[in-house]
């Protein structure tokens, strides 16, 4: 059994399970890694269990312009 931290940024379903979800008002991190929470574990090129991370998830009206003050 091998640990592992999936390389890159971007999501991997195949790889990744998401537990948590950041909202932010930027489009360019949508899906993307926020925090990585647990390393995930392999055993002869199979994943058996997947890494555990958080992602951001692009809302719009979480936009600035749309905030109330």
């Amino acid at each position: 059994v091998v640990s592992f931290n999936t390389e890159g940024d971007m999501l991997d379903p195949a790889r990744q399970r998401v537990i948590s979800k950041i909202e932010t008002d930027d489009p360019a991190k949508d899906k993307m890694i926020a925090r990585r929470l647990r390393p995930g574990y392999d055993w002869d090129g199979k994943v058996i269990r997947p890494e555990i991370v958080a992602i951001y998830v692009y809302n719009r009206e979480f936009s600035p312009e749309n905030k109330e003050i």
